[in-house]
């Protein structure tokens, strides 16, 4: 069994994040059955509600995760 990461890196795309994360979650989905993934979002100190939105997505399903810078 392998397993995949996709790390996308964000800064003020609290409009985007939801569909981006809905794309790359129904491509994942679509891949080889018993493939492990996660979709790994990184907050480059976003100042908008990009932080909010990604923590929705994790909340409703694990395998999306949130990093969050500091500063930009």
């Amino acid at each position: 069994m392998s397993s995949l990461s996709l790390v996308i890196p964000v800064y003020n795309e609290a409009n985007n994040v939801a569909e981006v994360g809905r794309r790359c979650a129904d491509a994942l989905r679509a891949g080889p059955q018993g493939e492990s993934w996660e979709i790994l979002f990184v907050d480059d100190g976003s100042r908008d509600e990009t932080t909010m939105r990604v923590a929705q997505l994790a909340a409703g399903d694990a395998r999306f995760r949130l990093i969050s810078l500091a500063r930009n």
